[in-house]
């Protein structure tokens, strides 16, 4: 309601795992996948400005499924007209070394490469916002945990962040300070 009318980004992503509804054994099944968001977004029933399908899913116990489902879910997310104009990204992993391996997977089927990190190196990190821009796609944080990687971000192309968690005051002083242009820069890694 905070947000007003203004569209939302769509993910889904639960520290319970996935229900056993949305799978086959130990297979996902995009349908049921894909019904799960055509049926946020009818509840909801507001413009969705992105949907990024999976969330950590490098993060073992959550089991959301690999990057060829979240390929298969994607295609049919395309398709759907709930979704007709909607921007896909993935998948969001949260170690940024595996970032490229679920990006490359799906690149084909979305304009966001996104990752945050959690874990990982700061060097695959500015890599990964570097590779996207070099396929052409936009590099995206959805998570943004830290002023470190809004900051690397910046400087190396991340075309857009969301802050997890509360906005806290550094996070709004930076922010408001830099207005999306260098403050002053010098990185140790």
């Amino acid at each position: 309601a905070m947000a007003g009318s203004k569209p939302l980004m769509l993910t889904p992503a639960t520290g319970d795992g996935v229900h056993t509804w949305y799978k086959n054994g130990s297979q996902v099944r995009p349908d049921r996948w894909v019904q799960l968001l055509e049926a946020t977004q009818a509840y909801l029933n507001r413009p969705i400005a992105y949907v990024e399908p999976f969330n950590e899913p490098d993060y073992g116990p959550w089991d959301q499924g690999t990057p060829a489902n979240l390929y298969d879910i994607l295609g049919l997310l395309q398709n759907s007209p709930h979704f007709a104009g909607t921007v896909f990204g993935g998948a969001s992993v949260l170690n940024s070394d595996s970032a490229r391996h679920w990006y490359d997977a799906i690149k084909s089927r979305v304009t966001l490469g996104t990752t945050h990190q959690l874990g990982g190196s700061a060097n695959s990190y500015v890599n990964f916002i570097t590779y996207v821009k070099a396929n052409g796609d936009i590099p995206h944080n959805p998570e943004l945990h830290s002023l470190a990687e809004a900051i690397y971000g910046a400087e190396y192309g991340l075309g857009g962040g969301i802050w997890w968690g509360a906005v806290e005051l550094p996070r709004g002083k930076f922010v408001r300070a830099c207005k999306g242009k260098r403050l002053g820069y010098a990185e140790n890694r």
